[in-house]
């Protein structure tokens, strides 16, 4: 189905977070759970689930920089602006 749940990337005084929203397994076809994905679809900004590459490239945004600390990066299409 789906996942929720923060990462917690660096120690812990340099906390860094990823917090995603639901997001889309590739095996998640059903009707019934296609039908749900159909209104989390409509109520998400960018109109489309996220996925492991959302995730992915959050995670090597931080990674890559060593100057962002105390965040939490939301992937979440911008649901949390609804």
């Amino acid at each position: 189905m789906t996942w929720r749940g923060p990462l917690t990337i660096g120690v812990p005084r340099m906390r860094r977070l990823i917090s995603p929203d639901s997001m889309k397994r590739q095996d998640d076809t059903s009707l019934k759970v296609t039908v749900e994905f159909a209104a989390v679809e409509r109520a998400t900004p960018l109109g489309h689930w996220g996925g492991e590459q959302e995730i992915a490239t959050a995670v090597l945004a931080l990674i890559a920089s060593d100057f962002i600390t105390g965040e939490t990066i939301r992937v979440d299409g911008g649901r949390h602006l609804s």
